[in-house]
């Protein structure tokens, strides 16, 4: 996951150049994260005590 940079008002700041495609953006404990999405899978998002703790991906195959 790549850092989000957040300015002293807490505004989040992304680049288009880094946007391929789809993507999640967290926000947790004064952070923001993005993940670029698979083409085909799952993301599923851990929280613990009101904070995320991880992100799981999985890849899924179409047949």
């Amino acid at each position: 996951m790549e850092p989000i940079k957040l300015d002293v008002n807490g505004a989040l700041y992304v680049s288009a150049e880094k946007l391929e495609g789809p993507c999640v953006i967290v926000v947790s404990d004064g952070k923001a994260k993005m993940k670029l999405l698979q083409a085909f899978g799952t993301v599923e998002v851990i929280v613990q005590d009101n904070k995320v703790s991880r992100i799981n991906n999985k890849e899924s195959i179409v047949f």
